[in-house]
């Protein structure tokens, strides 16, 4: 079904499905695959509004978010749209016949937040039949208060009923946050996409095109028969963190290798300091698979209770609320002020370390003729110390290194024009393997590829 749905009925595509030891099926390498070789190119069963509580209105024409713009279909069908070309826009033509019979004048955001499992209801009978493949997941938490707001907007037949819930359950198991090329959050079901099972460091990396595509890369090298794997939470997650977050939402916990050592590979993102004063090492699990299990001092032996290490980690959490300021000397300062009690490696810190990365160069009064020789000396060696926390994990040719890759270049290429000379070799690599890594990502930076230009013209 997948093979018809993506055109591919002879199998030429490098990848195949069958049952994985990691969960249920997965999908497989059918050949040596090398780093940003494509793996596939997904189409979207749907495409549609995400249903969060903080995820902000869009325009079900064209999915332009911003709430300025944004007026009800005057059909009457609840739903907003930013102009009377969205009005007729195709995929919300079906939709906005269903629910014209409630004879809205104003758009409602309930109603916004059931049109992607809406749009599932309307697919064709054969792509329906795809989507019922997927797993579902049947927790309180997931798609029965859409349901019910649907259920006394419109008459849906028992039979649509059970769709619709269970069409929610599919999206809150399988769909992705995408971007759409006009800068827009939405969800998407891809169907091949679902079935790929969740690594901590995974092998591919992926991006959505123009054509709102997912295509996914090898991030490293992938022996034919090894299972291409995706990463459900973030790369530079702590592992507390991240099994935490597994369990909430997918309802699973990862035993995944890098799950398993207290050293994270050697990346330490859970890392305390020693609760001694007189010693200078750093607290980790005793065994990262068991909640309960204490935290041991690395150089003094030092136990100390899982329950009180959590409490410790929640506190440092807080310090992340500097993120939202856009002034990234805030956060240095920070940083600065709880380097006694935070290591520089623990996931807050390099949540920290990444956020000033972005804004130095980008932000308001830290444009790159604005900063001095010291913050872009400091900013470079961000970028080097993020790049080498990446390699340490092992995540290849992964988007973040792209990103890294982006701003180093950047970094470098100022440093060479407030010097006077040439820009680097160093700098020249940097921009040539981002951009192998940028390849088809529609949100890719602006400018990348007039630096590309410009970087190997010289």
């Amino acid at each position: 079904m997948l093979r018809e749905y993506l055109g591919d009925n002879a199998g030429n595509s490098p990848w195949t499905i069958r049952m994985s030891p990691l969960s249920g099926r997965g999908v497989f390498a059918s050949r040596d695959l090398n780093p940003g070789d494509v793996v596939f190119r997904d189409v979207p069963l749907v495409l549609g509004p995400r249903s969060g509580s903080s995820s902000p209105p869009i325009c079900v024409g064209c999915h332009t978010m911003g709430t300025s713009t944004l007026e009800a279909c005057s059909h009457g069908c609840g739903l907003p749209v930013c102009s009377t070309a969205c009005e007729t826009a195709p995929h919300h033509l079906a939709e906005c016949q269903l629910l014209q019979r409630l004879g809205r004048t104003e758009w409602s955001m309930h109603l916004l937040k059931t049109v992607t499992p809406l749009r599932c209801l309307l697919l064709p009978a054969r792509e329906k039949q795809l989507l019922l493949c997927l797993q579902a997941h049947y927790h309180p938490q997931h798609g029965f208060e859409q349901v019910e707001f649907l259920r006394g907007q419109a008459a849906f037949s028992p039979a649509d009923e059970r769709f619709l819930v269970q069409a929610c359950c599919v999206l809150d198991a399988n769909a992705f946050e995408t971007v759409t090329p006009n800068g827009s959050s939405i969800r998407g079901l891809f169907p091949l996409a679902a079935l790929m099972n969740h690594q901590c460091t995974p092998n591919t990396n992926y991006v959505y095109d123009e054509k709102n595509r997912m295509v996914v890369r090898a991030a490293v090298h992938i022996p034919a028969g090894t299972e291409i794997t995706d990463s459900y939470t973030p790369l530079l997650w702590a592992t507390l963190a991240r099994r935490t977050r597994l369990e909430a939402t997918k309802h699973f916990l990862c035993s995944c290798p890098r799950c398993e050592d207290p050293q994270e590979m050697g990346a330490r993102l859970d890392a305390l300091k020693c609760a001694r004063e007189s010693c200078s090492g750093f607290l980790l699990s005793t065994d990262p698979l068991r909640a309960t299990s204490k935290w041991r001092c690395e150089v003094c032996g030092l136990l100390m209770p899982a329950r009180q290490v959590v409490r410790i980690h929640n506190t440092l959490s807080g310090l992340l609320s500097i993120l939202g300021s856009k002034d990234p000397e805030k956060i240095r300062m920070v940083l600065q002020k709880n380097s006694e009690v935070l290591p520089a490696c623990n996931q807050i810190a390099v949540e920290m370390k990444s956020s000033m990365l972005w804004l130095y160069g980008h932000c308001e009064g830290y444009i790159w003729p604005e900063l001095s020789d010291t913050i872009l000396a400091y900013k470079e060696a961000l970028c080097r110390e993020m790049l080498q926390l990446v390699e340490t994990l092992r995540a290849g040719q992964c988007r973040l290194r792209g990103l890294y890759l982006y701003e180093l270049h950047c970094t470098l290429a100022e440093k060479a024009r407030r010097d006077g000379q040439d820009i680097s070799q160093e700098a020249i690599t940097a921009i040539q393997e981002a951009a192998r890594i940028f390849q088809d990502d529609v949100v890719a930076p602006t400018d990348v590829w007039r630096r590309l230009q410009d970087a190997t013209n010289k």
